[in-house]
C-alpha cells in the first residue's frame, strides 16, 4: 500500500470522524421524534430532531472538506476505503449501543421480533434506504480518487444515491412512523428499535462490500 505523510492521515481521520458523526446524528434524531410523540408533544419532538440535525451538518462539512483535500493530495481508493470502514464500524457500534439502551428502557426484549403486525415494506425500507445513503457517501469518492480527470463529476454522483435514500426513507420509513404516531400505536416502540437494528445491518453490509473492494482499482 502507498505510504502517506502525517497530514494526509490527519485529513483522512478527520474525514472519517465527520462521516461517522454525520451518520450517527442523523440516526439518533429519530429518538427525539419518538420521545416527543410519547410525551404528546409531536411538534416539539420534531423541532428537537431538527436541532439535533445541525450536528449532522457539522459532520457533513468536516467530511466533505477533508475527504476532498485527501483526494486532491493523491490518496488512492485503497487507502481511503480503510478510513471509510473505520467510520462505518463506529456507526454500527453506535447503533448497537443505542438499540440496547432503547430495548432496556422499554422492556421490549420479549416482543421485539414479533413482526407479523409490523409493515414488512417499511421494515425493508429501513434497511435499504441507508444502503443507498452510505454507498452514496463512499463509492463516488473512491471512484473520484482513482479517476482524477473526472473527480468532480464522479464525486457529485453521490447526490443521486442520496436522493434515492431520501425518497425511500420519507415515503416508507418516515411515513410509517408518522402513521404510528398519529394512531398512538403501541407498535411505535418496536418499530423504532427495529429501525436501529436495520441500520446496524445496513452499515455492516456496506463494510463487507468495502472489504471486498479494498484492493480493487476503480480506474476507468
Amino acid at each position: 500500500m502507498q505510504s502517506f505523510d502525517f497530514d494526509s492521515s490527519l485529513f483522512l481521520s478527520l474525514a472519517a470522524l465527520g462521516l461517522a458523526m454525520a451518520i450517527i446524528v442523523e440516526h439518533v434524531q429519530l429518538l427525539a421524534k419518538y420521545n416527543g410523540a410519547r410525551a404528546g408533544k409531536v411538534a416539539k419532538g420534531y423541532t428537537m430532531a431538527m436541532k439535533i440535525l445541525l450536528l449532522n451538518r457539522i459532520g457533513t462539512v468536516l467530511y466533505f472538506l477533508f475527504i476532498a483535500i485527501a483526494v486532491d493530495m493523491g490518496n488512492t481508493s485503497a487507502t481511503i476505503t480503510y478510513y471509510f470502514i473505520y467510520a462505518l464500524v463506529a456507526v454500527a457500534v453506535a447503533n448497537i449501543l443505542v438499540t440496547l439502551w432503547f430495548l432496556k428502557g422499554k422492556g421490549l426484549y420479549g416482543s421485539l421480533f414479533r413482526l407479523k403486525d409490523i409493515s414488512f415494506l417499511a421494515l425493508l425500507a429501513a434497511f435499504i434506504a441507508p444502503l443507498f445513503g452510505l454507498l452514496g457517501l463512499t463509492i463516488p469518492i473512491l471512484l473520484s480518487a482513482d479517476n482524477p480527470e473526472f473527480r468532480l463529476t464522479l464525486a457529485n454522483t453521490g447526490f443521486l444515491f442520496n436522493s434515492i435514500f431520501s425518497l425511500i426513507n420519507i415515503f416508507f420509513v418516515e411515513s410509517y412512523i408518522a402513521k404510528l404516531i398519529d394512531e398512538n400505536n403501541e407498535k411505535l416502540s418496536r418499530f423504532v428499535a427495529l429501525v436501529f437494528i436495520a441500520r446496524v445491518l445496513s452499515a455492516s453490509t456496506v463494510v463487507i462490500i468495502l472489504l471486498f473492494l479494498v484492493d480493487t482499482s476503480f480506474k476507468f
